[in-house]
């Protein structure tokens, strides 16, 4: 299975590669050849659910923010 799409065109009239477009199975910033340092980005998760107030708090993560604040 090819998961690069040629895109047409050399990079200068020396190289005899075309640029191809990559496709990632990871996250970007989990991707050492994309970033090679540690994730850039702020991490907040997002909860549903009451946590004031109730006996029994009843909150659950059901995703993640990711920003550069």
């Amino acid at each position: 299975m090819e998961i690069f799409i040629g895109l047409g065109w050399d990079e200068d009239a020396t190289t005899a590669r075309k640029h191809y477009r990559r496709y990632y199975m990871k996250e970007l910033e989990k991707v050492k050849e994309v970033l090679p340092n540690e994730s850039p980005f702020n991490q907040y998760d997002l909860k549903r659910g009451a946590a004031r107030g109730a006996k029994n708090p009843t909150t659950k993560i059901v995703g993640r923010f990711k920003a550069v604040i």
